[in-house]
């Protein structure tokens, strides 16, 4: 009998063992499977019917080339200033300037310029209820302190939204009431009274504080040592809105509306600290008197005023004040029959540019008695500023208007036939005194 070897009988026990773990896992893996796929429990399914939604808006013809912000889209966009200009940015072919976001001018509140489709601001037409704003003081020209120059925006207002029911730009395929003007249109409605007595205030403010700039390390000495508004290190802001709705009869409507935006910018100047001031004034004043459910008189009266109180850079005793205004009074009797629409526009627009300055400039050489031009680094010392008398404009419109539609006469009900007149008569100018312009050696 062979002896047993201790060996080989572990490596049988062992080859049993991996067989039995073998054939234990191919038995036993069906079973798990298949317990995985019986405990997934099985898709519900559930019936759920939403509640019905309506969606109105207007329908707008893309032949048309134009667009309109309601009062109700214009309360939602986000703005910087608040200002009508801003808000059209959105639309497609409006182009605001390069430096209307310019950091280093966080203090300035007057409207961006508008460019519709590539063009000048100056050549559109603006109006406010029906009634041109636009400026023919010269609007092509910026510099507010140059003796030959006494320039004014693109628009005679100055406008805020909160005042606006409707807006509508027309960029091309612009219909035909519209004339005077080579760039497009920017038709402007204020809103109506409301049928309760109710009165509103908003109130909000900013300052360079909350702000946080971005500026070049080459540039940030000058910039927060700056001596001329083109830096504007420091800057606050407020703005105020005030309305008041109050039903006057059955159905007869009153709106009043003030609007206040105001900007302080500190500055250095002549070593001190100097502040410069920006302030635009807006008022309102309409009345709606409706005859029936769709014939109406509207009365609407609107007046702003800017004024800059500002001083030229390191030249002494050259504090100076540029103003301008602007007022416009319309009046309008619309009725609206099976057969035509009548209207009738009657309105006055006025505006007033004007600067308050020293009457004389000098430019002194450096001496003992005058020597600020060294402190500055130029070669002569500046001393006062060039007064320009006002620039005034008057104008004056009646437009009498009828619509006849042909929906009875054509298969495209959306064909009308437009007569329009329009009278009017305009009268601007600037009286020149004399301009005195000294160099003395």
């Amino acid at each position: 009998m062979k002896p047993h070897h201790p060996q080989q009988k572990n490596t049988r026990r062992y080859t049993w063992l991996l067989l039995g773990l073998l054939l234990s896992y191919l038995g036993a893996s069906p079973v798990i499977a298949a317990e995985e796929q019986t405990a997934a429990p099985p898709p519900t399914t559930v019936e759920v019917q939403l509640p019905e939604v309506i969606v109105t808006a207007t329908v707008e013809d893309p032949l048309s080339g134009s667009n309109s912000l309601t009062e109700a889209a214009l309360e939602t966009l986000p703005d910087k200033d608040g200002s009508l200009n801003e808000a059209l940015a959105i639309l497609p072919g409006v182009q605001l300037p390069d430096d209307y976001r310019d950091s280093t001018k966080g203090g300035e509140i007057l409207p961006p310029e508008i460019s519709i489709s590539g063009g000048r601001p100056y050549d559109n037409l603006i109006t406010l209820d029906g009634i041109s704003v636009s400026s023919q003081l010269d609007p092509a020209s910026n510099d507010k302190l140059g003796p030959n120059a006494l320039p004014s925006a693109s628009s005679a207002l100055t406008l805020g939204k909160d005042i606006i029911d409707e807006i509508t730009l027309y960029r091309y395929n612009i219909p035909a009431r519209y004339g005077g003007f080579s760039g497009g249109v920017i038709d402007t409605t204020t809103r109506s009274p409301g049928g309760q007595l109710s009165a509103g205030l908003e109130y909000r403010t900013t300052q360079e504080n909350w702000s946080e700039f971005f500026i070049d390390e080459d540039e940030q000495d000058d910039f927060y040592a700056s001596r001329s508004a083109s830096l504007q290190p420091e800057f606050r802001k407020h703005q105020l809105d005030l309305d008041l709705d109050i039903p006057l009869f059955s159905q007869t409507g009153l709106l009043g509306a003030y609007s206040l935006s105001r900007s302080e910018i500190p500055l250095l100047h002549f070593g001190e600290t100097t502040e410069q001031t920006r302030q635009i004034d807006n008022f309102l004043v309409k009345l709606v008197q409706p005859f029936n459910n769709e014939d109406s008189f509207t009365l609407s009266t609107v007046y702003t005023r800017y004024d800059e109180d500002t001083f030229r850079k390191d030249t002494y005793a050259s504090d100076l004040v540029y103003g301008s205004e602007g007022l416009i009074v319309a009046g309008e009797t619309a009725l609206f029959r099976d057969n035509f629409d009548f209207n009738l526009l009657t309105g006055f627009n006025y505006q007033q540019n004007l600067r308050e300055a020293p009457q004389s400039y000098y430019s002194w050489d450096v001496t003992p008695s005058k020597p600020w031009g060294d402190d500055f680094g130029t070669s002569n010392s500046k001393e006062g500023g060039v007064r320009r008398p006002v620039s005034r404009e008057y104008r004056h419109r009646d437009s009498p208007q009828c619509d006849s539609p042909l929906s009875n006469r054509c298969h495209n009900p959306r064909h009308t036939i437009g007569t329009s007149v329009h009278l009017g008569s305009s009268q601007s100018g600037t009286p020149r005194g004399c301009l005195h312009l000294f160099q003395l050696l």
